[in-house]
């Protein structure tokens, strides 16, 4: 009877630590998403900026062509 007591406790010993990996692991999965996710929106932020200003120096080179 006394060796089933210390059996339970390391199996809720176990558990507690199974339940704080994986919380662990789903905190480091979500920061990894959120980094993944800010460098694609300011990629694309990076793209149409430089989008509007080939089209600027597009416009000043027809202008100075004149």
């Amino acid at each position: 009877m006394i060796n089933a007591g210390i059996a339970y406790g390391d199996i809720v010993f176990q558990l507690i630590l199974l339940i704080l990996l994986i919380l662990l692991f789903v905190f480091i999965s979500l920061f990894l998403m959120n980094y993944i996710i800010k460098g694609v929106k300011k990629n694309k932020q990076l793209d149409e900026m430089n989008r509007k200003l080939d089209e600027l120096i597009k416009k000043s080179e027809k202008e100075n062509m004149k």
